[in-house]
């Protein structure tokens, strides 16, 4: 073979290579309101506060926290049906034209400020602003509406107040008729509840319509089918 061929060869393989990358590489620029539905991520934010207690979320806690409100809000998710989710989207309603996510900085008004920090803790540490940024700026919804739908669904589902720990899977699952999924810490062995996902079709504003009846391909439970799963309480001396 020729040098010249044996060349050209070896700049197509490296452009090959190289367009390659590029087709597979993530597009950051993605687009506010283009997902097909919301996944809504509640915390059992005694077990987040055992795992974290540097937290600003725990450190500031509320005092209705330490004593009724332990389900708290994650994150409302924009997520694509085929899998995935887009993040720190553009042309967000919640930010000024043109402005990156990342530039989009939380200005919402008291009413939603004062229930965030009963339901959603932390805000004060920078939580609200990096779920803004992350999720809120891809559900092309203004940010007081964004916070308040997922305060909506913090308040209509389950607290999970009347299950005693410990419980089990198929309890909880009960409870949330079979349409939702559970996160568990494994502590050598032992289960401790961490996280309860539900999943909610958009409307076409993409505010939260119902409830999905099936749980999307994909998302599953991580605590244990059989055995006993525990929810942490708040200990009595606990600092807020």
């Amino acid at each position: 073979m020729s040098f010249h061929l044996k060349t050209a060869f070896k700049h197509l393989a490296s452009s090959t290579i190289i367009l390659g990358a590029l087709s597979s590489a993530p597009s950051f620029a993605q687009t506010a309101g283009d997902f097909g539905y919301y996944a809504f991520a509640q915390t059992w934010l005694p077990e987040f506060c055992v795992q974290n207690p540097q937290k600003d979320s725990c450190k500031n806690l509320p005092t209705a926290s330490t004593t009724a409100i332990k389900l708290t809000i994650h994150g409302l998710w924009p997520n694509y049906d085929e899998g995935g989710y887009p993040s720190y989207c553009s042309n967000s309603p919640g930010c000024s034209a043109g402005q990156k996510a990342k530039d989009c900085k939380i200005d919402i008004n008291s009413s939603t400020e004062s229930q965030l920090n009963t339901y959603m803790p932390g805000g004060s540490g920078g939580f609200w602003q990096y779920e803004w940024e992350k999720h809120g700026t891809c559900s092309a919804l203004d940010q007081d509406t964004y916070f308040q739908e997922a305060l909506k669904l913090e308040k209509t589902l389950p607290t999970l107040a009347t299950i005693e720990s410990p419980t089990t899977l198929k309890t909880l699952e009960q409870k949330y008729n079979s349409r939702a999924i559970f996160k568990c810490n494994n502590d050598d062995g032992v289960f401790y509840l961490s996280e309860v996902r539900t999943y909610w079709n958009k409307n076409t504003n993409n505010t939260v319509d119902s409830q999905k009846e099936a749980i999307p391909t994909g998302e599953k439970s991580t605590c244990p089918s059989e055995g006993d799963i525990f929810l942490r309480s708040f200990p009595s001396n606990w600092l807020y």
